[in-house]
Protein backbone atom coordinates (compact mmCIF):
# COMPACT_ATOMS: atom_id res chain seq x y z
CA UNK A 1 0.00 0.00 0.00
CA UNK A 2 1.22 3.47 -0.94
CA UNK A 3 2.37 5.73 2.01
CA UNK A 4 3.60 3.14 4.23
CA UNK A 5 6.53 4.29 6.08
CA UNK A 6 8.76 1.98 4.50
CA UNK A 7 7.83 3.08 1.29
CA UNK A 8 9.38 6.62 1.49
CA UNK A 9 12.66 7.99 0.64
CA UNK A 10 15.70 6.64 -1.43
CA UNK A 11 16.12 2.67 -1.00
CA UNK A 12 19.25 2.00 0.35
CA UNK A 13 22.15 0.53 -2.12
CA UNK A 14 25.87 -0.47 -1.86
CA UNK A 15 28.48 1.97 -2.05
CA UNK A 16 30.60 0.81 -4.62
CA UNK A 17 27.61 0.86 -7.21
CA UNK A 18 26.35 4.09 -5.74
CA UNK A 19 29.55 5.63 -6.47
CA UNK A 20 29.89 4.23 -10.24
CA UNK A 21 26.51 5.09 -11.10
CA UNK A 22 27.03 8.75 -9.85
CA UNK A 23 30.48 9.41 -11.45
CA UNK A 24 28.83 7.74 -14.58
CA UNK A 25 25.83 10.68 -14.50
CA UNK A 26 28.49 13.57 -13.59
CA UNK A 27 30.36 12.25 -17.02
CA UNK A 28 27.35 12.82 -18.82
CA UNK A 29 26.26 16.33 -17.06
CA UNK A 30 29.76 17.45 -17.81
CA UNK A 31 29.95 16.03 -21.17
CA UNK A 32 26.57 18.11 -21.90
CA UNK A 33 28.02 21.83 -20.39
CA UNK A 34 30.82 21.28 -23.21
CA UNK A 35 27.76 21.51 -25.41
CA UNK A 36 27.78 24.69 -27.44
CA UNK A 37 24.38 26.50 -27.42
CA UNK A 38 23.34 25.46 -23.68
CA UNK A 39 21.21 28.04 -21.52
CA UNK A 40 22.99 29.75 -18.78
CA UNK A 41 20.50 28.66 -16.51
CA UNK A 42 20.39 25.00 -17.23
CA UNK A 43 24.42 25.44 -16.97
CA UNK A 44 23.78 26.68 -13.76
CA UNK A 45 22.26 24.15 -12.61
CA UNK A 46 23.67 21.05 -14.13
CA UNK A 47 27.11 22.82 -12.11
CA UNK A 48 24.71 22.24 -9.13
CA UNK A 49 23.67 18.97 -9.76
CA UNK A 50 27.79 18.40 -9.97
CA UNK A 51 28.38 19.70 -6.76
CA UNK A 52 25.91 18.10 -4.92
CA UNK A 53 26.73 14.67 -6.39
CA UNK A 54 30.25 14.92 -5.88
CA UNK A 55 29.53 16.00 -2.25
CA UNK A 56 27.54 13.25 -1.07
CA UNK A 57 29.78 10.63 -2.83
CA UNK A 58 32.47 12.52 -0.79
CA UNK A 59 30.51 11.54 2.55
CA UNK A 60 29.54 8.40 1.61
CA UNK A 61 33.49 7.73 1.18
CA UNK A 62 34.21 9.44 4.55
CA UNK A 63 31.10 7.53 6.18
CA UNK A 64 32.73 3.98 5.16
CA UNK A 65 36.38 4.91 6.25
CA UNK A 66 34.50 5.65 10.03
CA UNK A 67 32.11 3.05 9.94
CA UNK A 68 35.39 0.52 8.97
CA UNK A 69 37.08 2.59 11.73
CA UNK A 70 34.30 2.00 14.45
CA UNK A 71 34.55 -1.77 13.54
CA UNK A 72 38.70 -1.93 14.51
CA UNK A 73 37.70 -0.07 17.66
CA UNK A 74 34.74 -2.70 18.59
CA UNK A 75 37.03 -5.81 17.60
CA UNK A 76 40.10 -4.61 19.34
CA UNK A 77 37.65 -3.62 22.80
CA UNK A 78 36.28 -7.39 22.41
CA UNK A 79 39.66 -8.56 22.23
CA UNK A 80 40.52 -6.29 25.66
CA UNK A 81 37.80 -7.66 27.40
CA UNK A 82 38.65 -11.09 26.47
CA UNK A 83 41.80 -10.91 28.06
CA UNK A 84 39.63 -9.06 31.09
CA UNK A 85 37.10 -12.05 31.18
CA UNK A 86 40.14 -14.61 31.45
CA UNK A 87 42.19 -13.22 33.25
CA UNK A 88 42.79 -14.31 37.10
CA UNK A 89 43.92 -11.58 38.62
CA UNK A 90 42.25 -8.38 39.94
CA UNK A 91 41.25 -5.73 37.27
CA UNK A 92 43.16 -3.12 39.13
CA UNK A 93 46.52 -4.91 39.43
CA UNK A 94 49.48 -4.22 37.60
CA UNK A 95 49.62 -7.42 36.73
CA UNK A 96 46.38 -7.28 34.13
CA UNK A 97 47.12 -4.00 33.25
CA UNK A 98 51.15 -5.31 31.64
CA UNK A 99 49.23 -8.39 30.22
CA UNK A 100 46.70 -5.60 28.18
CA UNK A 101 49.93 -3.59 27.22
CA UNK A 102 51.91 -6.28 25.96
CA UNK A 103 48.55 -8.17 24.05
CA UNK A 104 47.51 -5.52 22.33
CA UNK A 105 49.54 -2.93 19.98
CA UNK A 106 48.37 0.58 21.83
CA UNK A 107 50.97 3.10 21.52
CA UNK A 108 50.02 5.08 24.96
CA UNK A 109 48.36 3.77 27.54
CA UNK A 110 46.55 6.16 29.72
CA UNK A 111 46.89 4.36 33.11
CA UNK A 112 50.25 3.47 33.60
CA UNK A 113 51.47 0.69 35.59
CA UNK A 114 51.87 0.51 39.02
CA UNK A 115 55.29 -0.46 40.43
CA UNK A 116 53.65 -1.64 43.61
CA UNK A 117 50.37 -2.45 45.08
Amino acid sequence: MKGEKGDRGRKPRETNTYIKESRAKIRGWKEALEKKGIKKEEMHSLRNKISALESRIQKRLELRGLKEKIESRRQRFEELADIIASSSCNPCSGDLLGEIKNSLPITSLQCPVPETL
